[in-house]
């Protein structure tokens, strides 16, 4: 009787402490976030696929990060596929339509600048998130907004941004 009680015992702690939140940090990871670490997988997977220096997708993560953890379009995941599918992260790519930076901003104002570029492209599927379905947005988002409303779609693009 006393095995069956100690066995019990034991099942009942462990299921009580899968489901306690635990705060306590890792010790080969002093001073770091659940995010921190999901941020370095993201950035280590992405500097792989796309070939890129691991510092630079960091940062580009971490700004991605910053600016779509607090919204439910676009998230930091919505930043990040758009960013794969405009420029692969070469924060210095030009498209024949003079686009320019990681989220390919085509105006006068565009700029190489991470900060900047991201913030611009965030604003921009933002104002279009206000008028638009998300569906929309990122039909917009790819081929104008002018070009939208007159029926053009890139399905490719969509479908991409999807997968």
């Amino acid at each position: 009787m006393r095995g069956i009680i100690k066995y019990t015992l034991g099942i009942y702690l462990v299921g009580i402490l899968l489901f306690i939140p635990c705060t306590i940090q890792p010790r080969a990871l002093p001073n770091t976030t659940i995010t921190d670490i999901k941020m370095d997988k993201v950035s280590n997977y992405l500097s792989t696929k796309y070939k890129r220096d691991i510092k630079d997708i960091k940062a580009v993560v971490k700004v991605a990060y910053k600016y779509g953890h607090k919204h439910k379009f676009p998230t930091h995941t919505d930043i990040l596929a758009i960013i794969a599918i405009e420029s692969s992260f070469n924060k210095y790519a030009v498209s024949s339509a003079n686009a320019k930076g990681l989220m390919q901003i085509l105006y006068k104002k565009s700029s190489f600048n991470l900060e900047d570029n991201i913030s611009d492209g965030v604003w921009l599927l933002k104002d279009y998130k206000a008028k638009l379905s998300v569906e929309g947005t990122i039909h917009a988002y790819n081929v104008g907004i002018g070009n939208y409303k007159s029926g053009m779609r890139n399905f490719e693009y969509f479908n991409k941004f999807k997968t």
